[in-house]
Order: C-alpha cells, then sequence, then structure tokens
C-alpha cells in the first residue's frame, strides 16, 4: 500500500529486540532460585566427591520427612507471571518478525535492479537460516556454563540438576 515499508520493518526489528529482553526478564525479576544456588560453593553448597546420588537422595527424604506440613505444592503457592511473560514475548516476536520478513523481500525487490534481486534474496534467506545455526552453537557453549559465570557450581555437567 502506501504505507513506509522502512519504518514498519524497524517497528518489526524492534519488536524482536523486545522479544529478547522479555525472554531475560523472569531471570532478572525472580533470580535464580534457591535450589539452583544451593548447589553453588557460594551460597553454603558442599562439594563431596565420595557421595552417590542415591545416598544425596536418602538424605534429602529424610529432610523432607522432618519438616512439618506437606511436602505438596498448593495451587495457590503456583506464580504463571513467567510463563505469561515468556508467552507475551513470543507473540510479540511473531508479529515483529512476520512484519520484516515479509515486507523486506518486496522492499528489496521494489529498490533493487532486476537482475540482482534473486541473488540478494537468495542471500537474505541464507542469513535467515544461518541465524539460528549460530544460535544453537552459541547456546550449546551457554550450556556449559551454571547459571552465572561468576558462581562454582557443586555439581557437574553430567548431574542432571544442571
Amino acid at each position: 500500500g502506501k504505507g513506509h515499508r522502512p519504518r514498519w520493518i524497524a517497528l518489526g526489528v524492534y519488536t524482536v529486540v523486545a522479544f529478547c529482553l522479555m525472554n531475560a526478564l523472569p531471570h532478572f525479576l525472580y533470580g535464580p532460585g534457591v535450589d539452583a544456588l544451593s548447589l553453588t560453593v557460594e551460597y553454603g553448597g558442599h562439594f563431596d566427591g565420595n557421595v552417590t546420588a542415591s545416598l544425596i537422595e536418602k538424605q534429602n527424604r529424610k529432610i523432607l520427612c522432618q519438616t512439618a506440613g506437606s511436602a505438596g505444592c498448593e495451587p495457590a503457592d503456583a506464580n504463571m507471571a513467567p510463563q505469561i511473560i515468556l508467552f507475551c514475548a513470543q507473540l510479540i516476536s511473531g508479529v515483529g518478525g512476520s512484519l520484516y520478513y515479509t515486507l523486506g523481500v518486496s522492499y528489496m525487490d521494489d529498490n533493487i535492479k532486476k537482475s540482482k534481486t534473486p541473488a540478494l534474496v537468495s542471500f537474505s534467506y541464507f542469513l535467515r537460516m544461518l541465524g539460528p545455526a549460530i544460535g544453537y552453537a552459541l547456546a550449546s557453549f551457554c550450556l556449559k556454563l551454571y547459571i552465572s559465570p561468576s558462581l562454582t557450581p557443586t555439581i557437574g555437567m553430567g548431574d542432571p540438576r544442571w
């Protein structure tokens, strides 16, 4: 139509930036969690290489049995705010991504020489596929870090609680 496509594309990019910030928001609002921090040296976790997982589990059961009250979670204790934040972030990302994915190709088609359009459109699609690949590679590196690089975990990467 008669709209200003670069502005709409920029709006799409800004919504994806908002998506990225909203994905990190639950961690900044609620922190890593008491259970995760208790498995670090800085917050009082103890490391004993000779203790097996079954002994740790028995010890945790003893602690659970000594506590007063029920061990189950009450529905009133549940906090849905992080899930709602992540859902809204995904919704915003979908709207923003569709803006620059659809308008960007037509904008390139209208403003580039017809002989160069196929090469640049294919290069654009290549970059769209390269981005997630780089993201997965970066994620595999980040999974080797325990919550924060400044914390020293008392468990290894093979532990399911990692």
